[in-house]
């Protein structure tokens, strides 16, 4: 995933996720795991964490602060900083 093109994609990755991403780019997410193996592997261990997390959220809820905190936390670790 070094492309400049998978980089760009991997940051739309948790919208994806969420559900929340326009239809050009959901379409254009979609084409890109058609041919990037790495992308693929990336948004299946982000899924994978997201889902991990949130059957956390049953066991114990951080306050607001904290959960604004971890997630830009998590965007930043996706963007490589």
């Amino acid at each position: 995933m070094k492309e400049p093109h998978c980089k760009s994609l991997s940051r739309k990755m948790s919208d994806y996720i969420d559900g929340s991403l326009d239809p050009k780019t959901l379409a254009k997410i979609k084409s890109h795991f058609k041919d990037c193996r790495p992308c693929v592997a990336f948004f299946k261990t982000l899924q994978k964490t997201v889902g991990a997390l949130g059957a956390l959220k049953s066991a114990a809820t951080l306050p607001r602060k904290a959960q604004g905190g971890l997630r830009e936390k998590l965007k930043s670790l996706s963007h490589g900083n």
